[in-house]
């Protein structure tokens, strides 16, 4: 869930234009790590366990090496998931910014954000929206295959740039 409340807040800063793509980039990604970091797997607590136990004993370096491998493996799918989430929600809010483009507000999911989509869903900026969504499907298709998630995102924030400049 806050993945996604995070992807709404990618995709109103970005449809707004405040802010560089990698500060946006950054801050979530920095966010994303926390979460991480706060939410270790059972597997993850047993291998840190292991590590302290051994403190100071034969076989500690081991251990430790263990646990921070899985620390460094769940971090990276974190961040992986964590992206995928962040899209979903990014596209939802930009979903409902097209929805209102077009005249259909009932339709918008995100009702909390409705000052902020009245202002960037006017019908003039419906071949935006739509190219927004295009460029979030492509970021998508690019994390599948590029390991460099926040340069997946910077450049999907600087192609939604370059859309809003027309």
């Amino acid at each position: 869930r806050m993945m996604r409340l995070l992807g709404v807040e990618l995709a109103g800063r970005a449809l707004r234009g405040d802010g560089s793509g990698a500060a946006i980039v950054h801050d979530i990604q920095a966010q994303m790590a926390t979460a991480a970091g706060n939410n270790p797997s059972p597997e993850l607590e047993r291998l840190r366990q292991e590590a302290a136990a051994l403190a100071g004993k034969r076989g500690e370096r081991g251990a430790a090496k263990r646990a921070e491998d899985q620390e460094k493996r769940e971090r990276r799918r974190a961040l992986t998931d964590g992206w995928a989430y962040v899209l979903d929600g990014a596209a939802g809010l930009v979903a409902d910014a097209l929805a209102v483009a077009v005249g259909a507000e009932a339709a918008v999911r995100h009702r909390d954000h409705l000052d902020t989509l009245r202002t960037v869903g006017v019908p003039s900026r419906q071949a935006f929206l739509e190219r927004v969504l295009d460029e979030i499907q492509l970021t998508r298709t690019d994390m599948e295959l590029n390991p460099t998630l926040d340069l997946a995102m910077e450049g999907l924030l600087a192609r939604i740039a370059a859309a809003r400049r027309g």
